[in-house]
Protein backbone atom coordinates (compact mmCIF):
# COMPACT_ATOMS: atom_id res chain seq x y z
CA UNK A 1 0.00 0.00 0.00
CA UNK A 2 0.89 3.61 -0.78
CA UNK A 3 0.22 5.26 2.26
CA UNK A 4 1.56 8.80 1.40
CA UNK A 5 -0.27 8.71 -1.58
CA UNK A 6 -1.49 12.13 -2.56
CA UNK A 7 -4.44 10.83 -4.12
CA UNK A 8 -7.03 8.17 -3.64
CA UNK A 9 -8.54 5.87 -6.26
CA UNK A 10 -11.47 4.10 -4.88
CA UNK A 11 -13.09 1.74 -7.17
CA UNK A 12 -16.54 -0.24 -6.10
CA UNK A 13 -17.01 -3.26 -8.31
CA UNK A 14 -20.29 -5.59 -8.20
CA UNK A 15 -19.87 -8.43 -10.86
CA UNK A 16 -17.49 -6.48 -12.84
CA UNK A 17 -15.72 -8.91 -14.47
CA UNK A 18 -16.77 -7.74 -18.37
CA UNK A 19 -15.07 -4.29 -17.26
CA UNK A 20 -12.93 -4.70 -14.80
CA UNK A 21 -9.69 -5.66 -16.33
CA UNK A 22 -9.65 -2.84 -18.82
CA UNK A 23 -10.40 -0.42 -15.98
CA UNK A 24 -8.04 -1.19 -13.50
CA UNK A 25 -5.34 -1.00 -16.98
CA UNK A 26 -6.86 2.22 -17.45
CA UNK A 27 -5.54 3.42 -13.80
CA UNK A 28 -2.14 1.91 -14.21
CA UNK A 29 -2.07 4.07 -17.18
CA UNK A 30 -2.04 6.75 -15.77
CA UNK A 31 0.57 9.97 -16.18
CA UNK A 32 0.09 10.82 -12.51
CA UNK A 33 1.40 8.00 -10.37
CA UNK A 34 1.45 8.68 -6.76
CA UNK A 35 -1.98 6.78 -5.82
CA UNK A 36 -3.21 4.23 -4.24
CA UNK A 37 -6.52 2.00 -5.55
CA UNK A 38 -8.53 0.65 -3.34
CA UNK A 39 -11.25 -1.87 -4.93
CA UNK A 40 -14.01 -2.96 -2.52
CA UNK A 41 -15.71 -5.71 -4.38
CA UNK A 42 -19.50 -5.99 -2.77
CA UNK A 43 -18.82 -9.98 -2.80
CA UNK A 44 -18.94 -10.54 -6.66
CA UNK A 45 -20.09 -14.02 -7.80
CA UNK A 46 -18.34 -13.83 -10.98
CA UNK A 47 -14.20 -13.78 -11.71
CA UNK A 48 -13.97 -10.54 -10.38
CA UNK A 49 -11.86 -11.74 -7.10
CA UNK A 50 -9.36 -13.61 -9.36
CA UNK A 51 -8.79 -10.30 -11.85
CA UNK A 52 -8.37 -7.97 -8.85
CA UNK A 53 -5.76 -10.52 -7.11
CA UNK A 54 -4.02 -10.64 -10.51
CA UNK A 55 -3.72 -7.17 -10.68
CA UNK A 56 -2.69 -6.91 -6.44
CA UNK A 57 0.08 -9.03 -6.95
CA UNK A 58 1.67 -6.94 -9.20
CA UNK A 59 1.06 -3.47 -8.18
CA UNK A 60 1.68 -2.80 -4.47
CA UNK A 61 -0.46 0.43 -4.99
CA UNK A 62 -3.25 -1.82 -5.50
CA UNK A 63 -5.49 -2.49 -1.98
CA UNK A 64 -8.12 -5.35 -3.04
CA UNK A 65 -10.44 -5.54 -0.08
CA UNK A 66 -13.71 -8.14 -0.03
CA UNK A 67 -16.82 -7.37 1.50
CA UNK A 68 -18.23 -10.49 2.67
CA UNK A 69 -21.79 -9.88 2.15
CA UNK A 70 -23.27 -7.83 -0.49
CA UNK A 71 -23.40 -4.00 1.55
CA UNK A 72 -25.29 -2.14 -0.93
CA UNK A 73 -24.22 0.25 -3.55
CA UNK A 74 -24.33 3.01 -1.47
CA UNK A 75 -22.69 1.81 1.44
CA UNK A 76 -19.92 -0.11 -1.34
CA UNK A 77 -19.20 3.67 -1.97
CA UNK A 78 -18.83 5.38 0.79
CA UNK A 79 -16.27 2.62 2.15
CA UNK A 80 -13.64 3.16 -0.29
CA UNK A 81 -13.99 6.81 0.65
CA UNK A 82 -13.57 6.23 4.12
CA UNK A 83 -10.47 4.00 3.43
CA UNK A 84 -8.56 7.38 2.00
CA UNK A 85 -5.93 9.18 4.15
CA UNK A 86 -5.05 10.97 0.80
CA UNK A 87 -5.32 14.74 -0.01
CA UNK A 88 -7.67 13.92 -2.77
CA UNK A 89 -10.07 11.37 -3.98
CA UNK A 90 -11.68 10.29 -6.79
CA UNK A 91 -14.11 7.43 -7.57
CA UNK A 92 -13.75 5.14 -10.57
CA UNK A 93 -16.88 3.08 -11.91
CA UNK A 94 -16.10 -0.17 -13.33
CA UNK A 95 -17.66 0.77 -17.22
CA UNK A 96 -15.80 4.02 -16.50
CA UNK A 97 -12.26 4.82 -18.76
CA UNK A 98 -9.66 7.60 -18.41
CA UNK A 99 -7.44 9.05 -20.51
CA UNK A 100 -4.00 8.80 -19.44
CA UNK A 101 -3.82 12.17 -18.50
CA UNK A 102 -7.32 12.37 -16.32
CA UNK A 103 -5.32 12.38 -12.83
CA UNK A 104 -2.43 14.71 -13.92
CA UNK A 105 -5.38 17.50 -15.25
CA UNK A 106 -7.82 17.13 -12.08
CA UNK A 107 -4.99 17.07 -9.87
CA UNK A 108 -2.92 20.44 -10.94
CA UNK A 109 -6.31 22.38 -11.33
CA UNK A 110 -6.93 21.29 -7.41
CA UNK A 111 -3.17 22.41 -6.50
CA UNK A 112 -3.80 25.62 -8.13
CA UNK A 113 -6.78 26.89 -7.03
CA UNK A 114 -7.27 26.60 -3.10
CA UNK A 115 -11.78 27.42 -3.85
CA UNK A 116 -12.34 25.06 -5.96
CA UNK A 117 -13.63 21.83 -3.86
CA UNK A 118 -13.43 19.40 -7.37
CA UNK A 119 -12.36 19.10 -10.89
CA UNK A 120 -13.92 17.25 -13.44
CA UNK A 121 -13.36 17.04 -17.41
CA UNK A 122 -16.05 16.95 -20.21
CA UNK A 123 -17.16 13.31 -20.75
CA UNK A 124 -17.36 11.50 -23.88
CA UNK A 125 -20.20 8.69 -23.65
CA UNK A 126 -20.31 5.33 -24.96
CA UNK A 127 -22.74 2.65 -25.17
CA UNK A 128 -23.61 -0.50 -24.77
CA UNK A 129 -26.22 -1.09 -26.51
CA UNK A 130 -27.56 -4.21 -25.74
CA UNK A 131 -28.53 -3.57 -21.65
CA UNK A 132 -30.39 -1.02 -22.52
CA UNK A 133 -34.43 -1.27 -22.70
CA UNK A 134 -37.17 0.29 -24.13
CA UNK A 135 -37.90 2.29 -21.66
CA UNK A 136 -34.06 3.29 -21.17
CA UNK A 137 -33.99 3.77 -25.15
CA UNK A 138 -37.28 6.25 -25.27
CA UNK A 139 -35.55 8.27 -21.80
CA UNK A 140 -32.58 8.65 -24.41
CA UNK A 141 -33.94 10.07 -26.65
CA UNK A 142 -36.31 12.67 -25.01
CA UNK A 143 -32.84 13.75 -23.38
CA UNK A 144 -31.02 13.80 -26.46
CA UNK A 145 -34.06 16.24 -27.89
CA UNK A 146 -34.36 18.04 -24.14
CA UNK A 147 -30.07 18.92 -24.36
CA UNK A 148 -30.02 19.81 -27.60
CA UNK A 149 -32.28 22.83 -26.73
CA UNK A 150 -30.23 23.61 -23.94
CA UNK A 151 -26.37 24.31 -23.13
CA UNK A 152 -24.28 22.27 -20.49
CA UNK A 153 -24.66 23.87 -16.98
CA UNK A 154 -22.00 22.60 -14.20
CA UNK A 155 -22.33 23.78 -11.01
CA UNK A 156 -18.96 26.76 -11.15
CA UNK A 157 -20.77 29.85 -9.42
CA UNK A 158 -18.88 31.44 -6.74
CA UNK A 159 -22.33 31.63 -5.08
CA UNK A 160 -23.77 28.42 -2.99
CA UNK A 161 -27.12 29.02 -4.38
CA UNK A 162 -26.64 29.44 -8.36
CA UNK A 163 -24.42 26.54 -7.87
CA UNK A 164 -27.02 24.35 -6.76
CA UNK A 165 -29.62 25.80 -9.44
CA UNK A 166 -26.54 25.62 -11.79
CA UNK A 167 -26.40 21.79 -11.17
CA UNK A 168 -30.28 20.71 -11.07
CA UNK A 169 -30.77 22.78 -14.30
CA UNK A 170 -27.83 20.87 -16.07
CA UNK A 171 -28.27 17.70 -14.13
CA UNK A 172 -24.94 16.29 -15.09
CA UNK A 173 -24.70 13.18 -11.78
CA UNK A 174 -21.40 12.02 -13.64
CA UNK A 175 -19.13 15.21 -11.88
CA UNK A 176 -19.17 13.07 -9.03
CA UNK A 177 -16.51 10.77 -10.44
CA UNK A 178 -14.22 14.13 -11.03
CA UNK A 179 -11.40 14.51 -8.18
CA UNK A 180 -12.60 15.66 -4.80
CA UNK A 181 -10.63 17.10 -1.60
CA UNK A 182 -10.92 14.49 0.49
CA UNK A 183 -11.46 15.97 3.64
CA UNK A 184 -14.66 17.63 1.80
CA UNK A 185 -15.83 14.94 0.35
CA UNK A 186 -15.84 12.89 3.59
CA UNK A 187 -18.03 15.31 5.20
CA UNK A 188 -20.12 15.32 2.09
CA UNK A 189 -20.85 11.45 2.08
CA UNK A 190 -25.10 10.88 2.11
CA UNK A 191 -25.57 7.22 3.78
CA UNK A 192 -29.12 7.01 3.15
CA UNK A 193 -29.85 4.72 0.15
CA UNK A 194 -32.46 5.93 -1.96
CA UNK A 195 -32.55 7.25 -5.71
CA UNK A 196 -30.87 10.08 -6.33
CA UNK A 197 -28.15 9.46 -3.47
CA UNK A 198 -25.40 10.26 -5.84
CA UNK A 199 -27.34 14.11 -6.69
CA UNK A 200 -27.72 14.49 -3.06
CA UNK A 201 -24.09 13.88 -2.72
CA UNK A 202 -23.51 16.21 -5.17
CA UNK A 203 -25.40 18.51 -3.36
CA UNK A 204 -23.77 18.03 0.22
CA UNK A 205 -20.04 18.83 -1.67
CA UNK A 206 -21.05 22.27 -3.21
CA UNK A 207 -21.59 23.49 0.16
CA UNK A 208 -17.73 23.62 0.34
CA UNK A 209 -17.23 25.47 -3.00
CA UNK A 210 -17.48 25.63 -6.97
CA UNK A 211 -16.44 22.14 -8.96
CA UNK A 212 -14.02 22.95 -11.69
CA UNK A 213 -14.92 21.71 -15.36
CA UNK A 214 -12.07 21.50 -17.69
CA UNK A 215 -12.93 21.81 -21.09
CA UNK A 216 -11.33 18.68 -22.52
CA UNK A 217 -12.57 15.36 -22.64
CA UNK A 218 -10.62 13.10 -20.62
CA UNK A 219 -12.93 10.46 -19.78
CA UNK A 220 -15.35 7.97 -21.85
CA UNK A 221 -18.09 6.65 -19.39
CA UNK A 222 -21.17 4.04 -20.10
CA UNK A 223 -24.74 5.36 -21.25
CA UNK A 224 -25.65 2.14 -20.14
CA UNK A 225 -25.48 0.14 -16.81
CA UNK A 226 -27.83 0.82 -14.20
CA UNK A 227 -29.73 3.80 -14.99
CA UNK A 228 -30.66 2.33 -18.23
CA UNK A 229 -32.72 -0.80 -17.52
CA UNK A 230 -35.69 1.21 -16.19
CA UNK A 231 -37.16 2.85 -13.49
CA UNK A 232 -38.08 0.12 -11.88
CA UNK A 233 -35.14 -1.53 -11.41
CA UNK A 234 -33.63 1.62 -10.25
CA UNK A 235 -36.25 1.55 -7.31
CA UNK A 236 -35.66 -2.17 -6.42
CA UNK A 237 -32.05 -0.97 -6.21
CA UNK A 238 -32.17 1.85 -4.14
CA UNK A 239 -35.59 2.10 -2.52
CA UNK A 240 -36.81 0.55 -0.34
CA UNK A 241 -40.54 0.73 0.89
CA UNK A 242 -43.70 0.52 -1.41
CA UNK A 243 -44.22 4.54 -1.81
CA UNK A 244 -40.58 4.62 -2.55
CA UNK A 245 -41.49 2.76 -5.15
CA UNK A 246 -44.68 4.27 -6.41
CA UNK A 247 -42.96 7.80 -6.16
CA UNK A 248 -39.43 7.23 -7.19
CA UNK A 249 -38.04 10.33 -6.86
CA UNK A 250 -39.96 11.24 -3.58
CA UNK A 251 -36.89 10.41 -0.75
CA UNK A 252 -34.81 12.29 -2.97
CA UNK A 253 -37.31 15.54 -2.61
CA UNK A 254 -37.60 15.27 0.96
CA UNK A 255 -33.99 14.94 1.01
CA UNK A 256 -33.81 18.44 -0.72
CA UNK A 257 -36.62 20.04 1.90
CA UNK A 258 -34.58 19.23 4.93
CA UNK A 259 -30.96 19.75 3.67
CA UNK A 260 -31.73 22.85 1.27
CA UNK A 261 -33.07 26.20 3.10
CA UNK A 262 -36.47 27.30 2.22
CA UNK A 263 -35.69 30.05 -0.56
CA UNK A 264 -33.03 27.74 -2.46
CA UNK A 265 -35.85 24.77 -2.40
CA UNK A 266 -38.57 27.37 -3.25
CA UNK A 267 -36.31 28.70 -6.10
CA UNK A 268 -35.87 25.23 -7.53
CA UNK A 269 -39.62 23.93 -7.41
CA UNK A 270 -40.25 23.97 -10.98
CA UNK A 271 -36.92 21.24 -10.92
CA UNK A 272 -38.75 19.55 -8.55
CA UNK A 273 -42.33 18.76 -10.00
CA UNK A 274 -40.64 18.22 -13.32
CA UNK A 275 -38.57 15.48 -12.13
CA UNK A 276 -41.27 13.96 -9.80
CA UNK A 277 -43.77 14.09 -13.01
CA UNK A 278 -41.04 12.37 -14.98
CA UNK A 279 -40.53 9.59 -12.44
CA UNK A 280 -44.04 8.77 -13.29
CA UNK A 281 -44.25 8.86 -16.80
CA UNK A 282 -41.09 6.69 -16.71
CA UNK A 283 -42.82 4.15 -14.62
CA UNK A 284 -45.42 4.07 -16.57
CA UNK A 285 -43.35 3.02 -19.11
CA UNK A 286 -41.49 0.95 -17.69
CA UNK A 287 -45.10 -0.68 -16.58
CA UNK A 288 -46.34 -0.73 -19.99
CA UNK A 289 -43.09 -2.37 -21.60
CA UNK A 290 -43.16 -4.78 -19.16
CA UNK A 291 -46.46 -5.65 -19.93
CA UNK A 292 -46.08 -6.17 -23.63
CA UNK A 293 -42.94 -8.48 -23.12
CA UNK A 294 -45.30 -10.55 -21.52
CA UNK A 295 -48.16 -10.74 -24.08
CA UNK A 296 -45.57 -11.54 -26.84
CA UNK A 297 -43.20 -13.87 -24.42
Amino acid sequence: MNLNAKITIGLPVYNGEKFIHKRISSILEQTFTDFELIISDNASTDSTSKICNEFQEKDKRIRYIRQEINIGVTRNYNFVCEQANSKYFVWAQVDDIWLPNFLEKNIAVLDSNHDVVGSMSIIDFYEEIDEINQCGKLLKKIRKKIHCLRPDIYPTSEVYEKRVRQFLKGGHAEILYGVYRTEKLVKSLVYAEFLGNDWATILEVLKHGRVYIIENILMHGATAGVSSKGIISLTNSFNSGNLKKIFPWIYFTTFCVRKLNRKIFSKNLDFFIQLNVEGQISLLIDLISLFKKKIFE
